[in-house]
């Protein structure tokens, strides 16, 4: 008798020890659910702050090429140009004042932005209004623009910073799915245990604790809209490739696409009809590649494509099948027929480059080059390609 007693008291000891241990992992669980939820949001927000002030350094850029242009040939759509640029970067730096309670480094900066902006703005306008017949100094204050050049230092300063503490917060992220798993796999363990001597209903508790956890990291590393991998994950999965085409010597290609047309559907049919479009868009670029071949939404209408084991040929090939895909008709979910197209860019590891930004850069010099030849089609990158400003692109509207 004493030694069943003794046995029942075990089992009820070891019992509750694992249902504390189970509310204690469920709870440290939770907790890291409200914390890869936070980061994921400061990792949003971190990007969208680095989408903003990549538009200023573009436009400043465009402001600059705009005056110069002007004093070496006077033309009323270079004026435009510079308008257009010019309430851009003011837009962009309204929008950053979001963030400035969240970070320290935009606070710090937007009153700096704000004052080189409108130097740099003054400064353009008075040249775009300015009479003389002596040009020279003119085009050689053009060519040094120093106005432009405090703003451009002051977005890359912030720049630099933002995008180290994005690595951080990825890093942050990496490091909380990793200690949820393992607390997973305890879980697990603990659940196999109470079921043995308590019950089942510890079971579906790991389970669901399992299913929060990968719900958030697809959340962190896919699109929401197109289930296709996200910048972060396509670029990571881009850095991967590099690495094992060095060890192997064996070439991959890069695809970066975006359509053709894309900004008249979303203006006629709405942002719906935008969503709808994507939606179909990415779907026929998975069916048009292979199985181990990855697409990535870079944002907006922008996509990426990694193709492993893949030269020159060969991704030409798969670009051609990619386009004939894409420009088949789309039945909206609105009851509207579309049309759109797409302009391809190629890059080849190792021709075109050796790391993943590089490649990036090359294959999305060549989507506009394929813009510019009349899109619709794919051009492989060559030396001297540039990705042009995107407001004197052929075709900005897409």
């Amino acid at each position: 008798m004493r030694l069943r007693i003794g046995v029942e008291h075990i089992a009820i000891i070891l019992t509750v020890f694992l249902g504390f241990v189970i509310v204690a992992i469920g709870i440290m669980t939770s907790l890291d659910a409200n914390r890869l939820s936070s980061v994921n949001r400061e990792l949003l927000q971190r990007n969208h702050a680095l989408g903003l002030l990549a538009t200023i350094r573009e436009n400043t850029t465009a402001i600059r090429s705009a005056e110069y242009a002007y004093l070496l040939q006077p033309k009323q759509a270079l004026m435009k140009t510079y308008q257009l640029a010019r309430a851009t970067v003011e837009t962009s730096i309204e929008a950053l004042r979001d963030y400035h309670l969240n970070f320290k480094e935009v606070a710090s900066a937007i009153p700096q932005l704000g004052q080189h902006a409108a130097a740099l703005g003054t400064r353009t306008q008075r040249t775009f209004t300015i009479k003389s017949d002596d040009k020279t100094k003119l085009i050689g204050d053009a060519l040094t623009n120093p106005e432009a050049d405090r703003l451009l230092a002051t977005v890359m300063g912030v720049e630099r910073i933002m995008s180290e503490r994005a690595n951080e917060a990825q890093t942050r992220l990496t490091g909380i799915l990793a200690s949820s798993e393992m607390r997973t796999i305890i879980t697990a363990i603990a659940c196999l245990f109470a079921i043995v001597l308590g019950g089942f209903a510890v079971k579906a508790q790991g389970r669901s604790q399992r299913e929060l956890l990968d719900k958030m990291s697809r959340m962190a590393q896919y699109d929401g809209m197109t289930a296709l991998p996200n910048r972060v994950l396509t670029v990571d999965r881009l850095r991967q490739q590099v690495m094992q085409a060095a060890r192997s010597k064996e070439a991959f290609s890069v695809l970066a696409f975006d359509l053709d047309g894309f900004k008249k559907v979303n203006d006629t049919h709405g942002h719906a009809g935008g969503d709808d479009l994507l939606k179909q868009v990415a779907k026929r670029c998975e069916r048009s590649l292979r199985e181990n071949d990855t697409v990535g939404r870079m944002g907006g209408d922008e996509f990426v494509a990694i193709l492993p084991s893949t030269n020159t040929d060969g991704a030409q090939l798969a670009s051609g099948k990619m386009l004939a895909a894409i420009k088949e008709p789309y039945r909206l979910n609105n009851g509207s027929t579309v049309f759109v197209g797409a302009s391809i860019g190629i890059a080849v590891y190792d021709l075109h480059g050796r790391d993943a930004a590089t490649l990036l850069k090359h294959a999305d010099a060549a989507s506009y080059v394929a813009k510019g030849r009349g899109k619709g089609q794919y051009v492989v990158f060559e030396n001297g390609m540039i990705v042009p400003d995107k407001l004197s692109a052929p075709d900005s509207s897409r």
